[in-house]
């Protein structure tokens, strides 16, 4: 752990600072075995981390993407898609930005047991929250990271492409530089590599540390829809250089399209599998 201070004092450290900021009267992180959780109303989270590896050694980590893993047996999904689902009202966004603050307090105070300080800490962000906060994007979080012994620099802001957001183009590139400012890296997560990747206005504004993008599912023209990815992520490939985190990689098609487009980052459960076969040769 890099921090010297128990998690236990962390987590009351915390629980006093959410329920002043956010004038609440329940303590949301809780101590449950080895992992921390958190709840927010009737929902209880902890965290899963999936590590980002270098595709041409596998074996070697650059960090971990966060995910959220549910008690009550719900899919385990990025932080980012939660809130479609779970604030029942799209315009709330006192609750947006509070479960989306909880959510990166329990990622960072579990993620404190697996890091190291070079370590990237890939964190989603809701559009929505960047749109609410006007001024001062990340600075309720440093005052985290910095009681947990980390920096800005550790933690690689995250937030989804989405057609939707369209008129908000300026505000959401300003309040990603408003994380930038204060040290934080940026990412964009491409979740449909057609529609959402190419040629998109944000994209080519917010000039991002890194781009997510998620391995399509294949299809049943297996050659044709190959072509077509390999297409596109050269194309992006070539814009942005090493800097793509290849996603969501299940099987050895999907990571030999990553191999073939000269993809530097990769995430993803085949080789999380490739990993446990080679353990298992020892």
């Amino acid at each position: 752990m890099i921090n010297e201070i128990p998690l236990q004092s962390l987590i009351d450290y915390f629980n006093d600072r959410y329920a002043q900021q956010y004038k609440v009267n329940y303590r949301p992180l809780s101590l449950k075995g080895e992992q921390v959780t958190g709840r927010f109303g009737p929902v209880q989270i902890n965290s899963l981390f999936s590590p980002v590896r270098l595709t041409e050694n596998d074996e070697t980590f650059i960090g971990h993407i966060a995910q959220i893993n549910f008690f009550n047996n719900q899919p385990t999904i990025h932080s980012g898609h939660l809130l479609t689902n779970l604030v029942n009202q799209p315009d709330d966004l006192i609750n947006i930005v509070n479960f989306d603050r909880l959510c990166r307090m329990v990622h960072l105070l579990n993620y404190l047991s697996v890091t190291d300080h070079d370590s990237k800490l890939f964190l989603d962000v809701d559009p929505r929250h960047i749109l609410a906060i006007k001024f001062y994007h990340g600075l309720f979080f440093e005052e985290v990271l910095l009681k947990c012994g980390l920096r800005p620099e550790n933690v690689v802001i995250s937030m989804s492409l989405n057609s939707q957001y369209q008129q908000d183009i300026d505000q959401l590139v300003e309040g990603l530089n408003n994380y930038r400012r204060r040290g934080y890296l940026i990412a964009l997560v491409c979740h449909n590599l057609t529609k959402d990747c190419i040629a998109n206005d944000l994209l080519i504004k917010a000039i991002p540390h890194y781009l997510r993008i998620k391995a399509p599912k294949p299809v049943k023209s297996v050659q044709k829809h190959e072509a077509n990815v390999m297409t596109e992520l050269s194309l992006l490939r070539e814009q942005f250089g090493e800097q793509i985190v290849y996603q969501e990689v299940e099987n050895s098609a999907q990571a030999s399209v990553a191999k073939h487009c000269g993809i530097k980052y990769v995430q993803g459960s085949y080789y999380d599998g490739q990993a446990l076969d080679c353990l298992s040769c020892l």
